[in-house]
């Protein structure tokens, strides 16, 4: 009777092992040996003691997801000997798939860009050329045809051109997201970075006009026969331009002259400019600056 052969088992490069803790609990971690090497992966999950229905859930629950992490890992390591990387991997990945997968992580982490911003990139990429981007399509001749469509193509809500300031925040809000998936290993490159200056669009800092007074003007101004006979006036001093501040100049009943910057046309059409300089509503916003 011949012999059975012996079944081998093929060894696993990532092995689950636990680790006592002083509480009693069991930390779960990755033993991964490969070429020669060893590393220890600890995956913050943990073993309890099993004294109610509740504590054996807990424990089904992270072994399964430690599992999960093992193959993963098992994964990683076999597509690494073979050459393929996880941007090839994620190359099918849809481009507004990866623009949530980056509002996410700024929600996470807490990070200053709204989600606004990404809402209005998606609404012009889907404008663009669909919802069906993959990755591997957004190159970087998809880049600057996406610019040229925003500079030329791009409908509004109000119909109207978009501004180069929107623009700009628009391919840089882009920009950004390939750059979170080169470091997330989501793409190879960032295609902006192939991308001429020429072709791209940068903010330009809007040109400010403000009024300027000399201080014996101020004085000049303000010295009238109402500021003689102690009456309250008000003086206001207009820019052209309705966003940019206005300068008040006026006297109390006591003939003290006082100098104001004063808010915007907005702001200004629900103060009270008939009231007494001093008290008025119309300086409550700006910097009160008396001149004796």
């Amino acid at each position: 009777m011949a012999r059975p052969k012996k079944t081998v088992k093929a060894k696993e490069p990532v092995r689950i092992r636990f680790k006592e803790l002083k509480n009693g609990n069991k930390s779960i971690y990755l033993d991964i040996y490969r070429d020669g090497k060893r590393t220890y992966e600890f995956l913050k999950l943990y073993i309890v003691p099993e004294l109610d229905p509740a504590s054996r859930a807990l424990n089904e629950h992270n072994l399964a997801l430690a599992n999960k992490v093992k193959a993963d890992r098992i994964i990683q390591l076999t597509n690494n000997e073979k050459g393929v990387t996880n941007s090839m991997l994620h190359s099918r990945m849809r481009l507004l798939d990866l623009i949530d997968l980056y509002k996410k992580w700024i929600d996470d982490n807490g990070k200053s860009m709204g989600s606004s911003a990404f809402s209005g990139l998606k609404k012009a990429l889907i404008q663009f050329r669909g919802d069906g981007v993959t990755l591997k399509q957004a190159d970087k001749d998809y880049c600057i045809a996406f610019t040229h469509f925003l500079r030329n193509d791009y409908k509004s809500r109000t119909k109207r051109p978009l501004a180069i300031n929107s623009i700009a925040s628009l391919t840089a809000s882009l920009s950004a997201t390939f750059n979170w998936a080169v470091r997330n290993d989501y793409l190879r490159e960032n295609p902006f970075d192939r991308i001429s200056s020429n072709d791209r669009v940068y903010h330009v800092e809007s040109q400010r006009n403000y009024l300027e007074i000399e201080t014996t003007d101020c004085h000049r101004l303000s010295d009238t026969r109402a500021c003689e006979a102690g009456v309250p006036f008000l003086m206001l001093l207009r820019t052209p331009h309705k966003r940019h501040p206005r300068l008040a100049v006026g006297a109390d009943s006591q003939g003290r002259r006082t100098v104001a910057s004063v808010g915007s046309d907005e702001e200004n059409r629900h103060s009270d400019l008939s009231s007494p300089f001093v008290t008025g509503n119309a300086v409550a916003a700006g910097t009160r600056r008396c001149l004796r």
